[in-house]
């Protein structure tokens, strides 16, 4: 058995719309969808594909019941769908509340914007520990998982510690702030956060500014100094 690819990001990458007892099925659009479905076809096409298979996890968006009815009507794709159910009070805090309501404002030099709930921070983490459990369900140690974006902060150092030795990519699509900005937020939310993502292998952002930003946060958070940009973290690089 081959190694295969979890892609994993807050939403899978279809639309479904119920009126009624029609079903509206759709792919998505977007940045991160292009981009991803870009590279799995192009590998696809000239067959080199270093993946036996690959899968999506996310939340579809609709309920358990009516994603079963949706099953036979999903795009044709390259991946296959895995989806993550998370009781609506909890997913709404975690997504219009600590993501896009903490994180989202304050990582952009909004700290004024920025709502501090721990309420919203408890269900952050808890979604982030339902993914966990969905993702448990179906890799083996030799898999390889690509994390996306700052609704999943946490997620790759909750795998970590269930499969150590699994193979985790992490990026970040928003800017990574300066200390001086991050350090704004409570010390255990910023402990959580630079905990999560120093469980993947390797960590992407945008630009050397990004990159270097989170550098100056690890040292200053966890005392980690960098040689050319590689950290050294619980006995891995």
């Amino acid at each position: 058995m081959g190694k295969r690819l979890f892609i994993v990001s807050n939403r899978l990458p279809v639309s479904i719309k119920t009126e009624e007892d029609d079903i509206e099925v759709t792919a998505s659009s977007g940045g991160l969808v292009t981009a991803i479905s870009g590279y799995l076809k192009k590998n696809a096409d000239i067959g080199k594909s270093e993946f036996s298979e690959t899968f999506w996890v996310g939340v579809p968006g609709c309920t358990h019941a009516v994603w079963e009815k949706a099953a036979d009507r999903l795009p044709e794709t390259t991946f296959e769908y895995l989806p993550v159910f998370i009781n609506k009070k909890i997913y709404e805090h975690y997504y219009n509340g600590f993501s896009n309501s903490a994180i989202w404002p304050l990582f952009h030099y909004f700290p004024s914007y920025v709502e501090y709930n721990s309420t919203y921070f408890k269900d952050y983490l808890d979604a982030n520990e339902i993914f966990l459990d969905t993702i448990r369900k179906h890799v083996r140690a030799k898999d390889v998982i690509w994390i996306h974006d700052y609704h999943l902060l946490p997620l790759a150092s909750l795998i970590r510690e269930h499969i150590p030795g699994i193979t985790i990519g992490f990026f970040l699509h928003i800017p990574f702030p300066s200390y001086e900005i991050f350090r704004i937020m409570p010390r255990d939310w910023q402990e959580r956060i630079m905990h999560g993502l120093l469980g993947a292998d390797l960590i992407g952002f945008h630009t050397i500014d990004y990159a270097s930003h989170f550098l100056t946060s690890a040292q200053m958070i966890f005392g980690l100094d960098n040689e050319m940009h590689i950290l050294r973290y619980q006995n891995r690089l």
